[in-house]
């Protein structure tokens, strides 16, 4: 058994990470939120010409949704999208091989444009928490899939479905999963794990009006100028910060929405990216750009305001990353690299919306319109690729094989429309 490496105890004691074994990936983007993999070492910067080596591989539904990863298993939320039946289906699959432990199963009847799974379980050891495409959120035991509580994200909170289905991704943080909903009634809610009580709810100060964007981002934990706070985007980027013990809204930012308003199209599919002293960053697709947002006290409250705002980087679907004092992402698809000042050092192929995760200063990335995995080096000062296999073509394979990419203990998990495929990159 491998030892508890964080614990939590209670409200009082809480922290922006989660309660997680060395090297799991328990929740969209990883323990953090940052879709960076921290302390690990050792990743080869050379692999056989048919690629890493194929672990395991799963058949899954259609959709998006990748897996997360506690302990000695992987979770993924499913869904069996036949027309009429529709089901969400939560899986608990063995580690070393992908068989399958248990699966909880929900009818969730509904059907959006590409059908199919969004978002990303959270595990703690104790719960599993899943939010599915048609807003019904729910949790269940750790040990056996059986249902502890289920809440609606939508009919709960006077939320709109977005066009393409409800992508955001539950958030650990102590005793408590907070989600997103952007409806009239709350724009943040905090649950208490165990009983699915609501323990804190946060305004939606978002301008009342027929907007047809809305927000597939998740939140994120930060602290700032001492203060922890749960930092979520509404459609178009609408930024705000909310106090993480009790819901109050401390801040809102909206100049980054006001250019979105702007534009005909622009969904808000990046998570912001918290960076040191009080930076946030924010990009969107269909030419919104991005910004890199200050935050800071202001006497008794806030302020915010606009460091820089340009169109260097307009991430449609995959994350962000800071690394080494350089942003990387995609600028609708062409990967890039950026300074923290928000200028062009290179550009990269075009990943066709695939994500991306750095590990042990390797970029890793999916090229959506093949299949294939891509390995390259995470410098500023050039694009140098390592490797690139099509371990996802074939069976499932279409043009959107747009799931993050999800590692753990020398592991990479990636699908596609038909496969959940783990990779062991550390295999000789």
């Amino acid at each position: 058994m491998r030892r508890m490496t964080i614990t939590l105890c209670g409200c009082a004691a809480l922290a922006m990470s989660v309660c997680a074994y060395a090297g799991d990936w328990p929740q969209f983007l990883g323990p953090d939120r940052d879709n960076v993999v921290k302390d690990f070492r050792g990743l080869p910067r050379q692999w056989p010409a048919e690629g890493p080596k194929v672990l395991w591989s799963v058949s899954v539904g259609p959709g998006f949704g990748p897996a997360a990863v506690f302990g000695d298993s992987a979770f993924i939320l499913d869904r069996d999208a036949t027309q009429g039946s529709e089901r969400d289906i939560l899986r608990r699959l063995r580690l070393s091989d992908g068989s399958e432990i248990w699966r909880a199963t929900f009818d969730a009847v509904g059907r959006t444009d590409r059908n199919g799974s969004r978002s990303t379980p959270a595990a703690d050891g104790k719960y599993v928490f899943g939010i599915g495409p048609m807003g019904n959120i729910y949790a269940v035991n750790f040990s056996d899939g059986k249902t502890v509580w289920t809440a609606h994200l939508l009919r709960d909170w006077d939320a709109r479905r977005p066009n393409w289905g409800v992508a955001t991704s539950p958030l650990l943080y102590g005793d408590w999963v907070i989600v997103s909903p952007w409806g009239t009634k709350a724009s943040l809610v905090a649950y208490e794990k165990a009983t699915g009580r609501v323990v804190w709810t946060t305004p939606n100060p978002m301008p009342p009006q027929g907007d047809t964007c809305q927000d597939y981002a998740s939140p994120v934990p930060a602290t700032i100028a001492g203060k922890r706070m749960i930092v979520a985007t509404g459609r178009k980027g609408y930024l705000i910060g909310a106090d993480a013990q009790t819901g109050a809204l401390l801040w809102e930012y909206r100049e980054f929405y006001d250019m979105c308003s702007a534009l005909r199209m622009s969904w808000q599919i990046p998570s912001p990216l918290i960076l040191p002293d009080g930076r946030i960053l924010v990009s969107g697709g269909y030419g919104a750009g991005a910004a890199m947002v200050k935050v800071e006290r202001d006497g008794d409250g806030w302020k915010t305001s606009t460091l820089w705002m340009n169109k260097n980087l307009r991430s449609h679907v995959a994350p962000l990353i800071v690394y080494n004092n350089h942003i990387f992402g995609t600028d609708d698809g062409a990967l890039r690299c950026l300074d923290l000042e928000g200028n062009i050092k290179w550009s990269g192929p075009n990943p066709r919306k695939g994500s991306i995760l750095l590990v042990d200063g390797l970029l890793f990335y999916l090229q959506a319109d093949k299949g294939e995995l891509v390995v390259a080096e995470a410098s500023p000062e050039a694009y140098r690729e390592l490797g690139r296999w099509p371990i996802l073509s074939g069976e499932g394979m279409d043009s959107q094989v747009w799931a993050p990419i999800v590692f753990s203990n020398g592991k990479l998990f990636i699908r596609n429309q038909a496969r959940l495929v783990c990779l062991d990159l550390m295999a000789k």
